[in-house]
């Protein structure tokens, strides 16, 4: 007795064969498509990363005569409280009558931008990058806006826009709190330099990968 040899027509072998192929070219498209999402992704990243180096450089060159300056007024505001300690001027004053040897070029903050930051983390184009690259950048920032804005911003509004900066009084307090503050400023400026050139070398590390 002979056992009947299972037979496949050509057009369900054709139709299976050509199933196949579209399956696989379906698969190689999406497969395509993801690539070359990930081929954009990083370019956008790399892109996004240079503006913000560009950006932290730019800063880093308004950062360092500030501090320098906020240095030579935290100084200066010293010796005035040093010079009424000795008896050799009145605690008794107008304080920004009296500050105004010190500060020449007034508070002078830095004129820190944040724009290529802000613009490439609202559209999401640091995804891709490495963790630790983005928390360090995104240190720079909070340094920048928590530490060395919100500094300047209290000096100018604490004693220049209050109205006891502006009648005669004892003003050693306010001179040694000054002197103190400024010193503060330059000191988180002068950290904000230091954290900014690391930031900048990895950014740049990056954007070449």
């Amino acid at each position: 007795m002979t056992t009947p040899r299972l037979t496949i027509a050509p057009w369900l072998a054709r139709a299976v064969l050509e199933a196949a192929l579209i399956v696989f070219a379906v698969v190689l498209g999406f497969v395509v498509n993801e690539w070359r999402g990930e081929v954009q992704a990083q370019e956008r990243a790399r892109e996004s990363l240079a503006r913000i180096a560009d950006e932290m450089q730019a800063n880093v060159d308004e950062l360092e005569p500030a501090r320098d300056y906020h240095r030579t007024v935290a100084a200066s505001l010293r010796e005035t409280v040093a010079q009424m300690d000795r008896g050799e001027l009145s605690v008794q004053g107008v304080l920004i009558e009296t500050m105004m040897a010190s500060i020449p070029r007034g508070v002078s903050p830095p004129g820190l931008s944040d724009i290529a930051w802000e613009y490439a983390a609202s559209r999401g184009e640091l995804d891709v990058v490495a963790y630790e690259d983005i928390s360090l950048i995104a240190q720079v920032y909070s340094v920048q806006e928590v530490g060395v804005e919100t500094t300047w911003r209290t000096i100018a509004e604490t004693f220049f826009r209050s109205a006891d900066s502006l009648r005669e009084r004892d003003i050693r307090a306010d001179l040694l709190f000054m002197a103190m503050a400024f010193s503060e400023l330059a000191s988180q400026e002068d950290y904000l330099v230091q954290v900014s050139g690391e930031a900048i070398l990895v950014a740049r590390a990056a954007i070449a990968q």
